[in-house]
């Protein structure tokens, strides 16, 4: 933490030196580029000229190393700390701290100096039409070669980017009042956070990241216009937004964001209302009788039953946290806040014929990830474990659940039979601990803990990374767990996955087997997502050191990455380029999901993998969703894109190439399980 706040005071520094350098050594440039700065009114126009005005005079200077940056950030951190004693302050961990009692003065100079890029836009932006924007912002940002990303065409990518910020929000008054109401508690229910007196640093920046949301929203309310939220990608095509205050951030601020132009909501728009709002209840989460367990109509039916409660928390949403109310029902919902606003928005919804919904309605993809490995591979099985083939629903998690509950089954059995095998104690070892959650403790063999080494699974986690997260899940040390434990669990979880999806084993192996072979020769795998996003698989060693630094009078020590070395990390290649690759496929089908919705005049809320629509437009979005999946993958072959590439690109070589992942039976035609999405 206070190494990156001081390389990023390091950056700062670094821009103004350039400045200074100019100003006196090239006099006549230096006024030509404030002549031509004067004229942009944000700072990374006015860096753009800089950058520009210097490339044609041959004088652009070099750019700092990390090690750099951190130790003059710490230069000035420490020149804070004299100049403005009691203002400027070092927190417990060693970063930098605005005091507690100048918060607001502070954050009144943030918003005077912000770039206008970071934050909610009063205008429409205007839409992506090469590699950087106005504010210089790239399309791409943390892209590992961006001379050579600005030369690949993206121009669909771009215009889905820009339809989605083209999307005009405004903020959700009725769930903002309550909001505010809870913060106003010493330790308020829902949000998660602690006393406002609490000492520890993760406590106090969580009431100030509160405090920036409820500013904004306030002042966007204020405002009486719609706002718009600018983006982005990352080097893989993912969309985020530029501002913190986000449609993507957790519940509390989704629950938010209406759009601001609305439309009839219709019977049907009311049915989708009603299994959404079960589903943001999800009464029963993590367990097979989940509501998200149900089929549609059952969820809609959940909803009619429980009309009269969802009519009294729109009407007084803190009866829903009283004691005196039947089961603090608000609490035990999954997402509260977007809970309560669909209740309230069903509600004005009942009341009148001609009510005109604004609130996004989402649903989420049943493992985005498993998806793509099935589609690629073809496997009908996989397919069906996540909903795209199957009228019924599936649960992929259940299923490896299920398998290795059978195996600990036959191990209890052996145990009462007078066995004492190893693997009979650790079998009973783990079933019973117990681990920690909001809720409260639940098994750790569970659901829960499962759909989170799956997921670490298929995002190319290894068997140390597995480890870490067991360890963490059970909140335990290495040494706590009987030897040998931890080994034969992760070899029995992932035996259970490949067992499940066999085919994402094999798309797996192969990608890493190709970016292993890039690596080894000194080259990069670039990686073609379907929408025309350059997806560079490029890791290099870091060169970890120990700078010694001095703040106030006080020897620091920081072990920090200070460069990268030229050395190529073959096995951060080889770890990340299957998810690079599952991650850029959930990126294009989002980009052709919003340009097929620009075309039918939908409006669209994402987040990866969760799309969300009005009401009345559910129907549509749904057939949207499985007709761009089918034709992305009818139209491309991403393994024989990547394989032939390679061919190319390494020509004849001594090693042994990786065979081609053989494709399953599965028929695209049958991809239109109406629970792939839900």
């Amino acid at each position: 933490m206070a190494q990156e706040a001081k390389r990023i005071i390091g950056r700062q520094v670094e821009w103004q030196v350039h400045g200074f350098h100019l100003k006196h050594e090239h006099k006549t440039l230096g006024h030509e580029v404030e002549c031509a700065a004067a004229f942009k009114t944000t700072i990374g126009a006015r860096r753009a000229v800089h950058r520009r005005k210097m490339l044609k005079a041959g004088l652009m200077p070099e750019q700092w190393t990390p090690g750099e940056r951190l130790r003059v950030g710490n230069w000035a951190f420490d020149c804070c700390l004299q100049a403005l004693p009691g203002i400027v302050i070092t927190g417990d961990w060693g970063e930098p701290q605005i005091a507690e009692t100048e918060w607001a003065t502070a954050r009144e100079l943030a918003l005077a100096h912000m770039p206008k890029v970071f934050r909610p836009a009063l205008k429409r932006p205007k839409p992506w039409t090469s590699f950087y924007n106005e504010d210089r912002q790239p399309f791409l940002r943390h892209c590992r070669d961006e001379q050579t990303a600005k030369s690949f065409p993206m121009r669909r990518h771009m215009d889905a980017v820009s339809y989605l910020q083209s999307t005009p929000w405004r903020t959700n008054e009725p769930v903002l009042k309550f909001i505010q109401e809870l913060g106003k508690w010493e330790r308020p229910p829902l949000l998660g956070f602690n006393s406002r007196q609490s000492w520890h640093p993760r406590d106090r920046a969580n009431w100030h990241v509160f405090d920036w949301d409820m500013y904004w929203a306030e002042r966007l309310i204020a405002r009486g216009r719609p706002f718009w939220t600018e983006m982005y990608c990352d080097f893989r095509g993912r969309v985020y937004a530029f501002p913190h205050f986000n449609y993507g951030r957790g519940d509390y601020v989704r629950a938010l964001f209406r759009f601001h132009h609305g439309a009839p909501i219709t019977d049907r728009g009311i049915f989708w209302l009603k299994v959404a709002t079960a589903n943001r209840y999800n009464e029963g989460k993590n367990t097979e009788n989940a509501i998200t367990r149900l089929s549609f109509e059952d969820r809609a039916q959940w909803t009619d039953e429980h009309l009269d409660r969802i009519r009294g928390l729109a009407d007084d949403p803190m009866s829903g946290l009283l004691h005196r109310a039947p089961d603090r029902w608000l609490e035990k919902a999954d997402d509260p806040f977007q809970f309560l606003a669909h209740c309230i928005e069903l509600t004005r919804a009942l009341k009148s014929k001609n009510f005109k919904t604004t609130l996004p309605i989402s649903f989420d993809a049943s493992n985005s990830g498993a998806q793509q490995y099935s589609l690629l591979g073809r496997d009908a099985d996989g397919a069906r474990l996540t909903n795209l083939t199957s009228g019924n629903i599936e649960d992929l998690y259940e299923e490896v659940l299920s398998v290795i509950q059978r195996k600990f089954a036959v191990l209890i059995d052996e145990a009462k039979k007078g066995a004492q095998t190893q693997e009979c104690r650790w079998a009973m070892w783990l079933l019973s601990q117990e681990k920690f959650t909001e809720s409260g403790r639940e098994p750790f063999i569970g659901r829960k803990t499962f759909k989170m080494l799956i997921v670490a699974f298929l995002y190319g986690q290894q068997e140390q990374g597995t480890e870490k997260k067991i360890l963490r899940a059970l909140g335990v040390k290495k040494d706590d767990p009987p030897p040998g434990l931890l080994d034969w669990f992760v070899d029995l979880v992932r035996g259970a996955i490949e067992k499940a999806l066999p085919g994402a084993t094999k798309i797996m192996g192969f990608t890493r087997d190709i970016a292993e072979m890039f690596a080894d020769a000194g080259k990069t795998l670039w990686m073609h997502s379907p929408t025309g996003v350059p997806v560079c698989n490029l890791e290099y060693k870091p060169d970890l050191q120990r700078p010694k630094l001095w703040l106030d009078n006080k020897p620091v020590r920081h072990c920090a990455v200070v460069d990268d070395l030229d050395e190529i990390d073959v096995a951060a290649c080889k770890r990340g380029a299957a998810a690079n690759l599952v991650h850029s496929l959930d990126a294009s089908h989002l980009a052709f999901v919003a340009l097929a919705c620009e075309c039918a005049d939908i409006p669209l809320a994402c987040v990866h993998d969760c799309f969300g629509t009005l009401a009345c437009h559910v129907d549509e979005l749904r057939e949207i969703l499985l007709r761009e999946l089918r034709a992305m993958y009818e139209n491309i072959d991403p393994l024989q894109d990547i394989y032939d590439r390679a061919r190319v690109a390494l020509g004849p070589t001594n090693r042994t190439w990786p065979i081609l992942p053989s494709r399953g039976s599965l028929d695209l035609s049958q991809v239109n399980g109406p629970y792939a999405f839900s």
